[in-house]
């Protein structure tokens, strides 16, 4: 099936497309020379299921480690994962790790530091994706028949890069930078969002909220916001009160990719 897809695509896609089936040892039997991308797909949830917690993440930071070392310079490795508690909170565990090694990665996505995730402080927190992304006509039915979701994607992941480059420094932000991480929780007379980031004193995730009766127009963005927006807020958020009030600033952030596309469009 995979070959098929990618069959498909390149008859779309100015980029050649080869694949090639390489049954074990995959940083072992790779092809010489340094890659420019290395995408691993709901593979960690499936390597050593034998083991404990602890020494899965450590073999596990030993794999990531040694295909990232297979990069370019400015190369990176993703590792997406499925987005369920156990599976994402054991990916949140090896970004830890792996930050914690005497020979640390940079993570470039999704996170906007390079604190010890937040998540993991309690046990039922996890951070994933969730896009509107409508599947496949040939896939619908596969979904339905296994009763999963169809209309959407779930899913959690991590980038990491040999050079400095962070998703941080690759958008115009400012002090008070954080990332949407849930989706809008609405009840009467209030509006609340987690999110993860810049907290003013420190990194961390809070839920933050705003009284209905302090929307404003430099706030009246908060109303849009959903999970995985990056935005900028003025003042940072207080972390023990964390409150969008009338003159609090909350702006979607704009990427330098994005401003160079419309500088192109226009």
């Amino acid at each position: 099936m995979a070959a098929e897809i990618l069959a498909a695509r390149g008859e779309r896609d100015p980029v050649a497309i080869t694949a090639r089936y390489l049954p074990q040892g995959i940083a072992k039997t790779l092809p010489d020379g340094a890659f420019d991308l290395v995408l691993l797909g709901q593979t960690l949830s499936e390597l050593d299921l034998e083991a404990d917690d602890a020494t899965r993440v450590a073999r596990h930071v030993v794999f990531l480690g040694s295909l990232l070392a297979r990069t370019a310079p400015d190369g990176a490795l993703v590792v997406i994962e499925p987005a369920l508690r156990a599976r994402t909170r054991h990916l949140h565990a090896v970004r830890d790790a792996m930050l914690g090694s005497t020979s640390p990665p940079t993570v470039f996505a999704p996170c906007l530091h390079a604190d010890a995730c937040p998540a993991l402080a309690l046990a039922g927190d996890w951070c994933h994706e969730d896009l509107d992304v409508d599947l496949p006509p040939w896939l619908v039915p596969v979904a339905r028949g296994a009763g999963l979701r169809w209309e959407g994607l779930t899913f959690s992941y991590l980038v990491l890069r040999r050079d400095s480059q962070t998703l941080a420094r690759a958008v115009s932000h400012g002090p008070g930078t954080v990332r949407v991480v849930s989706g809008m929780l609405r009840t009467k007379g209030k509006r609340e969002l987690y999110v993860c980031g810049d907290l003013g004193e420190r990194a961390g995730r809070v839920r933050a909220m705003r009284l209905d009766r302090h929307e404003s127009e430099t706030n009246v963005a908060w109303s849009a916001l959903s999970k995985g927006d990056v935005v900028g807020v003025s003042p940072p958020f207080d972390l023990q009160r964390p409150r969008v009030l009338a003159a609090t600033r909350i702006a979607p952030v704009t990427s330098q990719l994005d401003r160079e596309k419309a500088q192109t469009r226009d």
